[in-house]
């Protein structure tokens, strides 16, 4: 019986627990079944651990090549290439690698370092491994930032695209490449599109290889004096609007001269003109801050073809000095005109002939006159068909040398004691003519 008393008291404390101590520090467990399945969502306390990416895997010299371009796009300066069932010369493949990429991918040349490339073989047992290094100049954006395209068309176009976006350098690598002088064209560009380029940069122009090959790289780098973009592109968004003005009271003349008169008033500023040779097309045409000879003459030659006038630039001297200035067609002839010139001498421009052109000289091969039509000269008069004519009996040949007249049978002499019958006297033939007649003769003579 006292064994049983201790027994009960330790049930009831039991029973009673959950009046002894705050409901936080209680626990309930739902019950589950026997070999229930139960998820967890504790995370992992340890990382799992790091697997390497797989080797790319080749077989050929192309399959190298492209890993190894991968790795320079990607901007990696080092890595490894597994290579199997490999047929050729693996070690002297990977001694031509960088010729050949040269050759046909030279961007990805152009993107090292000089002499910064360098490779190891090491056999294993599921192949070679080709273990490549490098040193890059190039980020991995820069590398694919580089464009691809063909010569000159479509090259050039993204070239003169990256002028008109005021872009300070501009990489693209070319198919079919020419020997051109770049340098030149996009100044040409410039010169004859000066509603895109409202400042001309400086031009610095890089081709890679540089001795050989129809692939090339072309690095091009444009040095601004005012080098935001932003603000150029205000500048010449400032002059295609005053530009625009121009073009409508240019349209609305009638005789060159008017065209010439437009121009000069719609260019040059009333109170003076300075001539400066740094000046751009926004200090011309906004700012009217003085200009220079091409920069007018570029203008000028816009304006017109715009307004549908055929005209074109000079470039030559002027008094010894390299001069830029204009010629429009009317009427069947080259007239000259010089609003630079007009414009510092502040004087009114005159149209004028090549030859009232005076102090000027250019290349008249290069830039050549209209020749004058020629009176036309009066064709013959047109004859009608003629009357068939009736034969004409043919002429006696004429014959350099007399034919001999035949001579007449002589009578024969009696002789003086005939012993024997006289013989018939032989006729003389006479000789035919050397030259024979052009038809046979149809009538006696």
């Amino acid at each position: 019986m006292k064994r049983i008393i201790p027994i009960l008291l330790l049930l009831l404390l039991l029973a009673g627990c959950k009046g002894l101590y705050p409901d936080e520090y209680i626990s309930v467990e739902e019950h589950e079944a026997p070999f229930a399945y139960k998820e967890t969502t504790l995370a992992s306390t340890e990382a799992p651990p790091e697997t390497e990416p797989p080797l790319p895997v080749a077989s050929r010299a192309s399959d190298i090549r492209e890993a190894i371009q991968d790795m320079v796009s990607e901007g990696h300066e080092e890595g490894e290439i597994l290579v199997v069932n490999y047929e050729g010369d693996l070690e002297q493949d990977m001694k031509n690698m960088l010729s050949s990429m040269r050759e046909n991918f030279p961007k990805y040349v152009y993107a090292m370092h000089p002499d910064s490339f360098e490779f190891s073989l090491h056999r294993t047992p599921a192949g070679v491994v080709v273990t490549v290094g490098m040193k890059l100049r190039l980020t991995a954006q820069e590398v694919q930032a580089i464009d691809t395209k063909r010569f000159p068309d479509p090259a050039m176009a993204s070239v003169y695209n990256a002028l008109d976006q005021h872009l300070s350098s501009y990489t693209v690598q070319v198919s079919g490449y020419t020997d051109t002088d770049l340098a030149a064209e996009l100044d040409k560009y410039i010169l004859h599109n000066p509603d895109k380029v409202a400042e001309a940069p400086g031009i610095s122009v890089a081709v890679y290889p540089p001795d050989r090959g129809s692939v090339r790289v072309l690095e091009f780098h444009f040095d601004y004096d005012n080098n935001k973009p932003e603000i150029l592109q205000t500048q010449q968004a400032d002059t295609a609007d005053i530009l625009e003005v121009a073009l409508k009271r240019l349209s609305a003349v009638e005789t060159a001269q008017e065209v010439v008169n437009t121009l000069y008033n719609q260019l040059v500023p009333a109170y003076g003109y300075e001539d400066r040779p740094e000046t751009t097309v926004y200090s011309l045409v906004v700012k009217q801050q003085g200009g220079s000879s091409r920069i007018m003459a570029s203008v000028a030659e816009y304006l017109c073809l715009k307004a549908h006038w055929d005209c074109e630039i000079v470039v030559g001297e002027y008094e010894g000095q390299p001069w830029y200035w204009n010629r429009l067609l009317t009427e069947g002839q080259w007239l000259y005109f010089d609003l630079h010139t007009a414009g510092l001498n502040r004087e009114p421009p005159v149209l004028k002939s090549a030859a009232e052109m005076t102090g000027y000289e250019w290349d008249a091969e290069v830039y050549r006159e209209i020749e004058p039509p020629q009176p036309p000269t009066e064709p013959p008069e047109p004859t009608g068909p003629t009357e068939p004519t009736a034969p004409t009996a043919p002429t006696e040949p004429v014959s350099t040398t007399e034919p001999p007249e035949p001579s007449a049978p002589t009578e024969p002499t009696a002789p003086t004691e005939p012993t024997e019958e006289p013989t018939e006297p032989a006729e003389t033939v006479p000789t035919e003519p050397t030259t024979e007649p052009t038809e046979p003769s149809t009538e006696a003579l």
